[in-house]
Parts: C-alpha cells; sequence; structure tokens
C-alpha cells in the first residue's frame, strides 16, 4: 500500500507510542502482579496513584501539573461520599458508572447510591 511522503513522520511517531505504550503495559502488568503477591495491600487507590505517579514520570508524557491532577483523581476515586476537585468527581462518576452498568442486576454499593441516583438524573436516565 502507497502511503504519501508526508505520513512517514506521523508514522513513525504511531510506532514509537504504540511501543511507549506496550512497554507501560508491561511495566504495570508487572507491578500489578507484585502487588497481587503483597499481602499487606489493602488502600488500592492509594497505591494505585504512587503506581500511576511513577509510571507517568518514566514515561515524561504529562507536566507535573497534569500528573498531580491524574494522581489525585486516582488517590481519592474511592472515596465517594467526599467531593473533592472536579477531575476528582469526573473519575468517582465514570467509576460509579461502570460499576452501575457493567452489571446491572447487582444492586447499586451503598457508598455509590447518592451519586448513581445525581447521575442518572443529570443524564436524563431516570
Amino acid at each position: 500500500m502507497y502511503f504519501p511522503w508526508w505520513t512517514c513522520g506521523i508514522k513513525q511517531r504511531l510506532v514509537r507510542v504504540m511501543s511507549r505504550l506496550k512497554t507501560l503495559r508491561e511495566y504495570v502488568d508487572n507491578e500489578l502482579l507484585m502487588l497481587a503477591e503483597d499481602k499487606r495491600v489493602s488502600a488500592t487507590a492509594h497505591l494505585g496513584a504512587d503506581l500511576a505517579r511513577d509510571v507517568l514520570g518514566k514515561l515524561n508524557i504529562t507536566t507535573e501539573e497534569e500528573t498531580d491532577t491524574i494522581c489525585s483523581a486516582i488517590y481519592h476515586h474511592d472515596d465517594k461520599l467526599v467531593v473533592d476537585s472536579p477531575m476528582d468527581e469526573l473519575l468517582k462518576d465514570a467509576d460509579v458508572i461502570d460499576h452501575c452498568f457493567k452489571d446491572s442486576l447487582k444492586p447499586v454499593k451503598e457508598k455509590e447510591q447518592v451519586r448513581y441516583a445525581n447521575l442518572c438524573k443529570e443524564l436524563g436516565l431516570k
């Protein structure tokens, strides 16, 4: 298949990005395996934020402010009853949507009921 000359740079960048993503995937899989083997793990959201900070630092694809925002959202995403930053709240909403819509036969978790009701109202689902 023929590609115009100007797409070569795009193709090379795409290959580099995909290679970095594959490396990231392998790294995260390895870290998760090590976490699963660690019997002391109890606060996965907090550990996930630390892991994300480490991964983002190694990849060098976000600014320090972006990394802080991402890690804050991960750190706070389990605390559904407390209102945090807008990005934290966005991740909490996405988490509740995922939990509730993935298996609609399961009851909504108690700590997610108010947020779920507000989301349904906001999205016009009830």
